[in-house]
């Protein structure tokens, strides 16, 4: 059953790719960064740890990916969110 539930989603996915522009590795890179952010900034796990919670085979993949997407290492965007939302005095 979950196999066709999964076949569902990428069957739709591929097919939104006319609606979308995207291919279904940039679909799913996206949806894996977005789920990434997330955790970067609710939790205090270390960027391999995210990494590889959120589908990245390597690290170094997930640095790339990341700063890509985003403009800023994961790293980087701990710190800037951190700083954002720092509770003022």
């Amino acid at each position: 059953m979950p196999t066709s539930f999964t076949s569902a989603r990428i069957t739709s996915a591929v097919c939104s790719k006319k609606t979308i522009n995207l291919s279904l590795i940039e679909y799913i890179n996206g949806v894996r960064i977005k789920a990434a952010q997330n955790m970067i900034e609710k939790t205090n796990e270390s960027i391999s740890s995210v990494a590889e919670k959120t589908g990245f085979m390597t690290s170094a993949h997930f640095r790339r990916v990341f700063k890509d997407a985003t403009g800023l290492s994961p790293q980087q965007y701990r710190q800037y969110f951190k700083r954002v939302n720092k509770p003022e005095k």
